[in-house]
């Protein structure tokens, strides 16, 4: 170590940054923190969201909407919630952009029961999602849509469709997390295996370089 400065620079910057990570996560990583919502509202709390779709999923028995820029009353308090997901059944056609106003209970992710299981809470903290909402009371104040964006996300979905119809629920949503980035439909025991094994980047960065080809290959036939 004596002769090699460098590296003993470098492993004392690892050995800050992992004890940053696992003593001090909350203090140095802003989507660890208690979030507005995780202060003002309680489990099973009655709340009124105001926000903008920015995301939405289809899973077998529901449906998922990611809201962004929410305004959040409850308990005659208003607050700002960066984002938060809706689960419904409500088959109402709705776009990316779309504002929405929605009324339901809220509850929250749970951690990890024992180690080495996939963390639910800790998956979407990462994401800055700190609540959910089980409503199928949905209002759209607002039809202004992102097209491009709308358009993409139907892409995805129709092509996970087909992936699935194809070759079985199972393995189709395993190819379609690694073609298009879309997990939503992944079998939760082969998530973890990826999480565990270090591998679970590839689903993101397989997904962001197919979209990347499809783009180009757009371009060069138009």
């Amino acid at each position: 170590m004596k002769n090699r400065p460098l590296l003993s620079v470098c492993l004392m910057v690892l050995c800050i940054i992992a004890s940053m990570v696992v003593w001090g996560r909350e203090r140095f990583i802003k989507e660890l923190r208690p979030s507005p919502i995780e202060r003002y509202a309680a489990e099973g709390d009655n709340i009124t969201i105001c926000g903008k779709i920015y995301r939405q999923e289809q899973k077998e028995n529901c449906r998922m909407i990611y809201l962004k820029e929410n305004s959040i009353y409850s308990n005659s308090k208003k607050f700002q919630e960066s984002k938060i997901i809706i689960y419904t059944n409500s088959s109402q056609k709705l776009h990316i952009g779309n504002q929405l106003k929605v009324c339901g209970k809220v509850s929250f992710y749970e951690e990890a029961r024992n180690p080495g299981n996939f963390d639910q809470k800790f998956y979407y903290q990462k994401q800055g999602i700190h609540g959910k909402v089980r409503s199928d009371d949905i209002q759209i104040m607002d039809y202004k849509r992102n097209k491009l964006k709308d358009r993409l996300e139907k892409f995805r979905m129709n092509w996970q469709k087909m992936l699935q119809r194809e070759m079985g629920e199972r393995d189709g949503s395993a190819l379609a997390a690694i073609l298009l980035g879309e997990k939503s439909g992944m079998d939760q025991e082969m998530k973890e295996l990826y999480q565990v094994n270090g591998i679970g980047h590839i689903l993101a960065i397989s997904g962001v370089c197919f979209l990347c080809w499809v783009f180009l290959i757009g371009e060069r036939m138009a």
